[in-house]
């Protein structure tokens, strides 16, 4: 899936946002996105999974600073669990950056499925003051054991419409690849759509849904809903979600994150 863990601001947007992760969240939605974020940065994340699935921990580190390319590093922990992402990018433009993304899965108690090992190439492209844009491949190499996770290899398109410097839109459509790398039409119609406000300069309200896409707390595809908030001050973020997942089970789950800058 395009989101391997859904740190707290993009659980209130719907699981939407790859074409304009913030901060550390790019090494899960969007690697190419690094580039346009010149800053040192970690965060920590805690999530309640609901329906008694225990809980996932994700710590990650981003560096946007160095030259030659920006990179960033997560680890995520959860029951029966962990893995490592990676993921590097590089500007060929002011406005334009391409990035590639590496993760590993280790499952517990499933030995044909420890050491799943998968890749993404993305890119993104700020035409417009008003328009951010992105493209994922995700899940590209698919191996055979990944399918114990529901991983399936997928194409993401990331839009975020900046409506006014308060208010900002997110709609991202999935489409599930073939092994030719050919589009299935018959999952064209999965989405993510997400809205932020910000009620004052520094405090966040964001609104999202989803449907069918592949949610990584039950590792299947759902339909639901998001909801949250975020504050942001000079050196430090907090971020607080609730998300429902409505289909294809009754599940509530909450997570919190903190994240430091410089």
């Amino acid at each position: 899936f395009a989101s391997d863990f859904r740190s707290p601001r993009s659980a209130a947007l719907g699981g939407a946002g790859h074409a304009s992760p913030l901060l550390n969240d790019s090494v899960y939605q969007n690697p190419s996105f690094a580039s346009f974020l010149p800053v040192y940065s970690w965060s920590a994340n805690w999530r309640e999974l609901g329906g008694n699935q225990g809980r996932a921990y994700n710590v990650s580190v981003l560096d946007g600073y160095t030259e030659l390319f920006q990179a960033g590093a997560s680890y995520l922990v959860r029951d029966g669990l962990t893995a490592l992402h990676l993921g590097a990018a590089r500007k060929l433009h002011d406005r334009l950056a391409i990035g590639i993304g590496g993760k590993v899965f280790f499952v517990k108690n499933r030995p044909n499925a420890g050491g799943i090992k998968d890749m993404n190439l993305s890119v993104s492209a700020n035409p417009f003051k008003w328009l951010r844009l992105s493209l994922l491949a995700d899940n590209l190499l698919s191996p055979d054991n990944s399918k114990t996770l529901g991983l399936e290899r997928e194409l993401i398109l990331g839009t975020k419409f900046i409506l006014s410097e308060h208010i900002a839109f997110y709609i991202d459509p999935h489409a599930q690849l073939k092994k030719n790398l050919e589009l299935a039409s018959k999952t064209i119609f999965a989405y993510e759509v997400g809205s932020e406000i910000a009620l004052f300069r520094d405090f966040y309200y964001r609104l999202g849904a989803f449907n069918r896409v592949n949610h990584p707390d039950i590792q299947k595809k759902a339909r639901g809903f998001g909801t949250g908030v975020g504050w942001v001050a000079p050196r430090i973020s907090f971020d607080f979600a609730f998300e429902r997942i409505l289909e294809p089970q009754d599940q509530l789950s909450s997570n919190f994150g903190a994240t430091l800058y410089f």
